[in-house]
């Protein structure tokens, strides 16, 4: 390989080192320097699932699952919903090629939103509702944490139950402050490498 570029075998491993870092290549004693399997990157910012898979040219497609409007979350939702007024419930899967790549369910509160229920959910809901409703997504508080799929979520992902996954719980805020809405994702682990830009 350094003859091939015409550089020494220092850089050549320099230039290895950084591609290992970057996840790009990964190594085995013995065996040799390998390509590593593409993984999804989201490079985490205020945008919805969808208009991150679009940024990063990744053509997706989303299932609606449900949509109704309710007065209280589920029993099992109920820990992290906190819907404390009419808002609708809206359950998708968004998939790359066949593949489920996500589980989500959003609370959009009625009073913001009205109609929603009749709208088409099956692209990004932060753009239908700063387009369709003026209501601009500000801000957001993010949670994240790692779990073992349950068997009712497992069969719509179409994976074993007890598979490792990311859970993120999101809030997103308005202009004014307002909790537009509440979102909960699970995403099978072998998907996605988070990259986050912190600022002080």
């Amino acid at each position: 390989m350094a003859e091939h570029f015409g550089v020494s075998r220092v850089t050549i491993q320099k230039a290895l080192s950084i591609l290992e870092d970057e996840g790009t290549i990964y190594r085995r004693r013995g065996a040799g320097t390998f390509v590593a399997p593409r993984r999804n990157t989201v490079h985490h910012s205020l945008r919805s699932f969808s208009e991150e898979l679009e940024l990063r040219g990744i053509r997706s497609q989303t299932k609606v699952i449900d949509v109704s409007l309710i007065d209280n979350p589920r029993s099992g939702e109920a820990t992290w919903a906190d819907v404390s007024e009419p808002s609708f419930r809206i359950e998708r899967i968004r998939y790359q090629k066949h593949t489920p790549l996500s589980w989500e369910v959003s609370f959009v509160k009625q009073k913001f939103a009205p109609g929603l229920d009749k709208r088409n959910l099956s692209g990004s809901l932060y753009k239908l509702l700063s387009e369709s409703y003026g209501q601009t997504i500000e801000s957001a508080d993010e949670e994240i944490s790692s779990l073992l799929i349950g068997k009712e979520i497992s069969e719509k992902l179409a994976v074993s139950a007890g598979t490792p996954a990311l859970e993120i719980q999101r809030r997103t805020f308005n202009k004014r402050g307002d909790c537009l809405e509440v979102a909960r994702a699970i995403r099978p682990s072998g998907y996605e490498l988070l990259k986050y830009s912190v600022r002080r």
